[in-house]
């Protein structure tokens, strides 16, 4: 061995090395030569040599050394830290730090008995995934999530030496956990009644042993576990290690065994089918007895039922006149045959036709049955008036379901807000996601806020005080937290906004509002918990959550910086919950209020847009208008037919309407100022031009606008190779008959984000003594241009991914709109006819019923261009809808 002070090396190559040096530094310092005594001839004698040298030993004391310990363990090569053999964890510890072998991994320190290293994620909170534990005799342990790691349990690290005394064993180590996954376990629903029963643990048939446990802290959500889990498993095998596949089998026949058990309990009830011949005497007197008590009770309240109705027919009833009700009987029988003939099977009108004649044929009400799309309709109808739906229903010349029968099905689950299991189970069924193909499980998140009246109600169901901010528990208590930090007194404020999240199928017609919670100047960091809870719970449910819509408030845009470094530009995130395989979760901001704020920005005269050494004016659009209005020479004929006074000449509401923006930023625009503003106009010709064509790439809703505009920019995605996502190559044929090869590039990355680039060079190097200020009021504010940027950069890698999902054959880019929530928003203001700002309570209860009826409820004009009502498909909505059942409280007592 080779001794340094404290530091022990035992390879060859530092040997020699360090004999060298020493052999140098001695030189220097005493004026002649250190020799080894080993003359290198040719390479067999210097591998004899060599040999020799493995069994002799040569101390060098410090004081022969002039360079310090630090500089001399540096200089040596990288091979010693790897492959050398430590003795202690001291000096492991000081190869360690002087090796890449902690990469990605954090050294929390040691000391003189042992070393600890830890893996630190930092996504969602911070965690300690990994931790390695050395001990001072080099034996180790390792631990995920403070759940410690057997070599002889986990099969990933069952070829792990018992002591770490190299770094490559190290390095080696932390490979290899790194490189595996986590195994999920038993987490599927029907199980949760096994770990409510048995308090979390699962023993063996003893009672001594544990044999399972509910674990909580492992994964991204709950599980049953196996004692021996081996946890840590093999990239690429099965979700679950082979003690847990196995116990599965043990949790079937348990859940099998209390469902038996369960029904034997439950013998004696009188509404239990078991066999009397198999009851036990006991049973049998106790059966009866309930039976008697029951018919008591039954024969109580049938009198007072009749005595009330009595009351109410007196009261309340109104003569039908039977002349009436035999002319309508008659018109329906006569017109029959030509409504048929009119509206084919499967039409809404057919449908309402067919309900009539059999509430017609029904007279009493208690016997008929409406179909599902019928009470969908119904339902949209007393959304817009209670008053005037009763008033259709009691007029006796169309037959409806009662009030009463409407609210069973839109109070099937409580309204309120804050997630939900029975929301999560009623997305499902709207969805099918258990038969639906795999492509309509693919969703966009959309979010976005309401105001709303800060207004406090009491329900009488709970006893609560409902219109406080509710964020979720965990940021309420953060929310009192920080008042406590900053001595501010803790009290509950009322919230004036109303936070939602709805999620729309990228390929279905699904539009669900999902979530709300009533807030008051919510802030990004606030958004983040909900935001991820909610997509973890969409994952769960067996949903591809692919996006994130929103404005570019203040709030969202904190919430994407968030999944980001410094001033990183961050359009696209890593989904932790999309097991097992692995899915980016990209941002987007919404296109038509990017198209919005563009068009203000160009409006307003606190900035003067500038680019290229040419401005660009709205007083271009002004004197255009002005000049076409003004032409009485050829009246009748106009550049801009659709562009009015409210398009030019904007006020503080005609501001927040996108669709005049889309009119005013369109090609119609662009070749009018080309045609008569002349060069002064060229570049606000040219800003028009951009824009028209960068809203009609992100906003195509038909398959057949393209065509029929002759505007290839609005047509359907077909496939990844589009010639705005990616070089395409096109043939022309010309007049002569002579094919040209010509090549299109992307045109949203190469055109539209260098035109962006382009636009801030030329005004960052424009000649003139301009303040910074100054300079940014020459373009778009930051704001939008970041907006801009993400949603360019996002969609580029989002639609190509897209057309790898089969059965994918087609998209539409305004599927990543927010849009539907607009709508949504709308029909919560039409409650009642006028209702622009409803309480929370309110909110709540209109949200529940409208999710019952997204399907069926016509088109609110929307805030953007192309909006139109799509078509009912009754064939589709046959499905029975869940209603609220009412149990009748039975009182036993013995006879």
């Amino acid at each position: 061995e080779i001794k340094v002070g404290t530091y022990v090396f035992c390879t060859l190559e530092e040997r020699f090395s360090l004999l060298e040096d020493v052999k140098n530094q001695r030189t220097e310092a005493m004026g002649r030569k250190f020799r080894l005594g080993v003359h290198r001839k040719n390479e067999e004698r210097k591998c004899a040599e060599r040999k020799r040298a493995m069994s002799m030993v040569v101390s060098v004391p410090l004081s022969m050394v002039s360079l310090p310990q630090e500089e001399l363990l540096c200089s040596l090569p990288l091979s010693v830290f790897t492959h050398s053999s430590a003795t202690c964890a001291s000096s492991l510890h000081n190869r360690l730090c002087h090796s890449e072998a902690l990469k990605g991994w954090q050294d929390v320190g040691t000391d003189a008995e042992r070393i600890v290293i830890c893996k630190i994620q930092c996504q969602r909170e911070v965690n300690i995934n990994f931790s390695l534990i050395i001990e001072e005799d080099l034996s180790w342990k390792l631990s995920y999530c403070n759940h410690d790691l057997e070599a002889n349990t986990c099969s990933l690290l069952a070829n792990a030496p018992t002591k770490l005394t190299t770094v490559a064993d190290v390095q080696a180590l932390l490979m290899a956990a790194e490189e595996g996954k986590i195994c999920v376990g038993n987490h599927d629903e029907k199980f949760l009644p096994l770990v409510e029963h048995r308090k979390s643990v699962f023993k063996d048939p003893t009672g001594t042993k544990i044999i399972a446990v509910y674990d909580k802290t492992l994964g991204p959500f709950p599980t049953i576990r196996h004692s021996d889990c081996e946890i840590l498993m093999v990239r690429g095998s099965s979700l679950c290690c082979p003690k847990c596949t196995n116990f599965r089998g043990t949790l079937r026949a348990m859940l099998s065994q209390d469902s038996r058990r369960h029904s034997l309990e439950d013998r004696t009830n009188p509404s239990s089918h078991a066999r009397y011949d198999l009851l036990s005497t006991p049973e049998k007197i106790q059966r009866m007895r309930r039976l008697h008590s029951l018919s008591r009770s039954n024969q109580k309240q049938l009198k007072r039922l009749q005595t009330r109705l009595a009351e109410m027919t007196e009261n309340e009833g109104v003569d039908v006149d039977d002349a009436l009700h035999e002319d309508l009987v008659t018109i329906v029988n006569d017109q029959s045959a030509h409504i048929e003939s009119t509206h084919e099977q499967g039409t809404f009108q057919r449908l309402f036709w067919d309900q009539q004649k059999e509430a017609l044929s029904t007279p009493d009400s208690r016997s008929r049955r409406w179909h599902p799309l019928m009470v969908k309709w119904c339902i949209y109808l007393r959304h817009l008036s209670s008053k005037a739906y009763e008033a259709l229903r009691e007029s006796g010349c169309v037959a409806l379901p009662s009030q009463r029968t409407l609210r069973d099905y839109t109070h099937f689950v409580k309204a309120a807000s804050g997630f939900s299991t029975a929301v999560d189970q009623q997305l499902m069924e709207a969805a099918d996601i258990h038969t639906c193909e795999e492509r309509d499980k693919y969703v966009v998140l959309i979010l976005d806020e309401m105001h709303i009246k800060q207004e406090l109600v009491y329900d009488k169901q709970t006893g609560a005080l409902v219109g406080f901010v509710n964020l979720g528990e965990v940021n309420n208590h953060l929310i009192e937290y920080e008042q406590s930090i900053l001595d501010e007194p803790s009290q509950q404020k009322l919230a004036n906004s109303m936070m939602v999240i709805m999620v729309r199928g990228l390929f279905s017609r699904l539009e669900f509002p999902y979530v709300q919670f009533p807030c008051k100047a919510v802030t990004g960091d606030l958004l983040y918990n909900p935001f991820w809870e909610a997509v973890c719970r969409l994952e769960r449910c067996g949903f591809r959550v692919m996006a994130a819509t929103a404005d570019g408030a203040s709030p969202n845009r904190r919430l994407i910086k968030l999944h980001g470094c410094g001033k990183e530009l961050v359009h696209k995130v890593s989904n932790p919950y999309a097991i097992p395989e692995e899915r980016y979760l990209f941002f987007f901001s919404d296109v038509p209020h990017l198209l919005k704020t563009t068009r203000n920005a160009w409006a307003s005269k606190k900035r003067q847009l500038w680019c290229n050494g040419k401005p660009i004016l709205w007083k271009h659009l002004e004197d255009l208008y002005t000049q076409d209005r003004g032409n009485v020479d050829k009246p009748g004929w106009a550049l801009l037919p659709k562009v009015k006074y409210e398009h030019v000449y904007l006020t503080s509401f005609s501001k927040m309407r996108v669709d005049l923006a889309a009119q005013v930023l369109s090609n119609t625009v662009a070749k009018a100022l080309e045609m008569s503003g002349g060069s002064r106009a060229e570049e606000t010709a040219r800003f028009v031009t951009m824009f028209d064509k960068f809203f009609d790439c992100l906003n195509v809703r038909s398959f057949t606008a393209g065509r029929h505009s002759r505007n290839s920019f609005k047509s359907p995605y077909w496939s990844s190779k589009d010639f705005r996502l990616t070089v395409s190559t096109l043939i022309i044929l010309c007049t002569l008959s002579i094919l040209y090869l010509i090549f299109v590039f992307q045109w949203l990355k190469t055109q539209f984000l260098q035109y962006l680039d382009d636009w801030q060079k030329s005004v960052e190097q424009r000649p003139g003594d301009y303040s910074a200020g100054a300079r940014k009021k020459m373009q778009l504010s930051e704001e939008t241009l970041t907006g801009l940027r993400i949603t360019v950069m996002s969609f580029l890698e989002l639609v190509p991914y897209l057309f790898k999902i089969p059965g994918v054959k087609v998209f539409l880019s305004e599927k990543l709109c927010q849009d539907p929530l607009e709508k949504f928003f709308g029909r919560q203001r039409q409650r009642g006819r006028v209702n622009e700002n409803p309480n929370a309570q309110s909110f709540c209860k209109n949200t529940q019923a409208l999710r019952v009826v997204s399907s069926c409820v016509g088109s609110v004009k929307g805030n953007c261009r192309g909006s139109k009502t799509p078509t009912i498909e009754v064939e589709k909505e046959n499905k029975p809808l869940p209603k609220r059942r009412y149990t009748r409280k039975r009182q036993h007592s013995d006879i």
